[in-house]
């Protein structure tokens, strides 16, 4: 399992950084707000800890996309102005606080999908759509290594500790956006707050599939074999997600640096 963890996670990373780079970042934004790291944990604790232990860590990952797009709403908004430390450090403040407020929230697991699917409709309303000149980039050595060492790490850390964390606190934390903030703090400092702002917007507009993701699993894990499951959850959300890039990759390319939060 082990050998599972310190492979899988890699190469979704690896696939993620490529997508950004091919497409550019709104894309690259709507495949890494996929479940690529909650979905791998919830695998994990669901061969290890049980599929009832998953299944209720299920909840909790669906209330923790409330975190996530705090997270996204925050560094979005904070990166016009300010550099992707303090935007990295304010959205995960902002991730922290929500997940405390979620975790002491008990409540079904039709009602936490709405609520994922409610913050991120409020979100994708209220931030106003822009383009960006996406501008392919020779990449440096020793990107995909690190985006894959941070990303392993999260995956590795907190399959090891949810036993500790109570299947509820372990699905809300699952959610953290990792690939979303290597992504955000490259796309940041290379391309700009515009570039970083549709990326952003491209991880609200995952929200759906990553709902439907977990959904086949709250409601499955326990009655059917876990692989079949996760197989099926994936399907779902592939035919979800799948039509979201026709839309995305259709913006216009216009060359501006934004005054707000922007994205494509």
């Amino acid at each position: 399992m082990l050998l599972l963890k310190l492979t899988l996670t890699p190469l979704l990373v690896a696939l993620v950084t490529l997508v950004s780079r091919k497409w550019g970042a709104a894309i690259g934004g709507l495949v890494a707000g996929l479940p690529l790291t909650s979905g791998p944990v919830s695998l994990f604790l669901a061969v290890e800890h049980g599929p009832e232990f998953a299944a209720a860590a299920t909840v909790g990952t669906l209330l923790g996309l409330v975190g996530v797009t705090t997270y996204v709403l925050t560094y979005g908004a904070l990166a016009q102005r300010f550099s992707w430390p303090l935007c990295v450090l304010a959205g995960t403040t902002t991730f922290a606080l929500m997940t405390v407020v979620v975790t002491q929230i008990s409540v079904p697991l039709a009602v936490a999908a709405l609520a994922a699917v409610g913050a991120a409709s409020f979100a994708l309303y209220i931030v106003p759509r822009s383009s960006y000149a996406h501008t392919p980039r020779i990449p440096k050595r020793w990107d995909i290594p690190v985006r894959i060492v941070i990303a392993t790490s999260l995956v590795v850390v907190l399959t090891q500790i949810a036993p500790m964390l109570g299947p509820r606190l372990a699905g809300a934390v699952s959610p953290f956006p990792v690939f979303v903030t290597v992504l955000a703090v490259f796309t940041h400092r290379e391309d700009g707050p515009a570039a970083a702002g549709a990326l952003l917007r491209g991880v609200l507009t995952a929200t759906m599939p990553y709902v439907a993701f977990f959904l086949v699993i709250g409601m499955l894990v326990e009655f059917l074999p876990v692989y079949i499951v996760y197989v099926t959850a994936l399907v779902v959300a592939g035919l979800i997600g799948v039509p979201a890039l026709a839309p995305t990759r259709g913006r216009p390319v216009i060359a501006k640096q934004p005054k707000h939060f922007e994205a494509t």
